[in-house]
């Protein structure tokens, strides 16, 4: 009769490390199934605000957003950043597009989304507090205005040395266009094209 008891107690130990294993598993694998859920497809969050953008992003974990919109186009480290820049399409082709989404990251997780359009110009006069430029041919930006008026008081002074009739910049704004003559933008940065 021992012998009966010992294997039962064998059996019920064995039968509850599997179980306990068994639910450990899928403990672990629901959870990462959540992850993914809840990080949203790159296409369909591009149509969304800045702030249902980072209503949705806040608090992901850099390594997760990377795995489910694949690895960024552009990333920081300082102050950790990645950037996907998103793809648009014109009769069924694919066109290049300055447009991106910048993720920004403390302690590994996101603190703050936002969405830029990236345009390039020409400096046509330089000023002490802005420049004028004018969009090259293509963008999208030229059909607003031939010239742009672009502040540059916070811009880094390195940056406004470089300024000069006839350089060429990029310029990451967000994508508002004041409606004037010349018309005018706030520039999230500008960098100068060698």
């Amino acid at each position: 009769m021992g012998i009966i008891y010992k294997a039962l107690d064998r059996q019920k130990s064995t039968m509850l490390s599997l179980g306990s294993i068994l639910l450990v598993c899928i403990l672990c694998l629901s959870g990462c199934n959540k992850k993914s859920a809840d990080i949203p497809d790159l296409d369909e969050i591009s149509l969304k605000s800045d702030e249902l953008l980072l209503e949705e992003l806040k608090g992901i974990d850099r390594k997760d957003l990377n795995e489910a919109w694949g690895n960024p186009d552009e990333f920081g480290m300082g102050m950790p950043f990645d950037i996907w820049y998103l793809e648009h399409y014109f009769d069924g082709e694919k066109v290049l597009s300055g447009d991106h989404i910048t993720v920004y990251y403390y302690d590994g997780k996101v603190i703050s989304a936002s969405y830029a359009d990236v345009f390039y110009a020409t400096i046509l006069e330089v000023y002490e507090n802005h420049i004028m430029i004018k969009p090259v041919e293509g963008e999208w930006e030229l059909n607003n205005s031939d010239q742009i008026i672009v502040y540059t008081d916070e811009t880094p002074e390195e940056t406004k040395d470089q300024f000069e009739e006839g350089v060429m910049v990029k310029i990451g704004y967000n994508g508002l266009i004041m409606e004037t003559y010349p018309a005018q933008i706030n520039h999230d940065y500008i960098y100068v094209i060698d």
